[in-house]
């Protein structure tokens, strides 16, 4: 018979095992569409790669991402290698306000880019983002 004592830590560490257990707020569609719940994203990729199994989808395999209102504030440098078979981005209504300059690099097959509704005074490179040839790009 557990003591008094033992019961409570056995159930003390179960809540806390459980409550700090990081879980994938992200899933991916039969037309390989990445969605993530809204408000669950600050740091991408690191969020999605280290804490997804994605349904045994690789990342290369993704060909659209979109994240809506997410807390994150920087799409850093190389956020997309893991994810080179990509033709759509949409980072909407987040609080994104700065794109490193070489973000996008590696992203040949890119054809539609959506920063609508992010932080004014958004900094990115702008260079990579006017030399495309795109299908649709929305910016504002």
């Amino acid at each position: 018979m557990y003591s008094k004592a033992v019961f409570i830590s056995l159930v003390f560490l179960a809540a806390v095992s459980s409550s700090t257990t990081l879980s994938c707020p992200c899933e991916v569609d039969n037309y390989l569409l990445l969605k993530c719940e809204k408000g669950t994203i600050t740091n991408f990729p690191e969020d999605i790669l280290d804490n997804c199994d994605l349904d045994a989808v690789d990342p290369e395999q993704i060909k659209a991402i979109e994240l809506a209102e997410q807390p994150m504030k920087t799409i850093k440098t190389g956020a997309f290698r893991s994810f080179p078979n990509l033709v759509q981005l949409a980072f909407i209504y987040s609080d994104i306000n700065h794109i490193e300059q070489e973000a996008f690099d590696g992203l040949t097959k890119v054809t539609s880019l959506y920063l609508k509704g992010n932080k004014k005074g958004l900094a990115c490179s702008k260079a990579w983002i006017l030399s495309r040839h795109w299908t649709c790009l929305t910016m504002t």
